[in-house]
């Protein structure tokens, strides 16, 4: 995920452009996606990169670094962090 810009085109070929409101609720969801989606990375018989390593750390502190903050700005924090390559 990583996103909250949507971008749409419909049949006229009109683009439009929106950032999605997120909850709480809503950002554990897929955050939780994620990292059932890397858990590959961290099976017994694999090395996780130092990069792999940061970025699942950065995905499971979400909630707690940005406690006080809207849900928006956390997902903003987790676009703005690169994931790394399998």
């Amino acid at each position: 995920m990583g996103s909250r810009t949507h971008t749409l085109t419909d049949a006229e070929g009109n683009v439009t452009v929106t950032e999605l409101d997120l909850d709480w609720d809503k950002l554990r969801f897929f955050r939780n996606d994620e990292l059932a989606k890397t858990d590959h990375w961290a099976l017994q018989d694999r090395e996780m990169t130092d990069e792999q390593i940061a970025y699942r750390t950065m995905l499971r502190d979400l909630p707690q670094d940005h406690e006080g903050d809207n849900a928006n700005e956390a997902m903003d924090a987790w676009d703005a962090h690169e994931k790394p390559e399998e």
